[in-house]
């Protein structure tokens, strides 16, 4: 789990994640497809051990890294 969450005792159910100042400053407001994940890896939910931080870091594509923990965006509105 992300960097300040410890899985054994925290009910991450309550916790919620949002940053108007980055939205305004980089998706006028709304996230798009090209930035999701840039987003949700400023969450307490993101795990800097993921296979898409490796990848961002590797300047890949995440579906290229076999192995560990994977973020997916699974359903997008235009």
């Amino acid at each position: 789990m992300a960097d300040g969450l410890k899985a054994e005792n925290v009910d991450s159910s309550s916790i919620c994640f949002r940053s108007d100042d980055w939205l305004r400053a980089f998706c006028g407001g709304a996230l798009i497809r090209e930035t999701v994940l840039d987003y949700f890896s400023l969450s307490p939910f993101y795990d800097r051990n993921c296979n898409n931080e490796l990848a961002k870091m590797q300047n890949i594509d995440p579906s290229r890294v076999r192995c560990g923990w994977l973020s997916l965006l699974l359903h997008h509105h235009a």
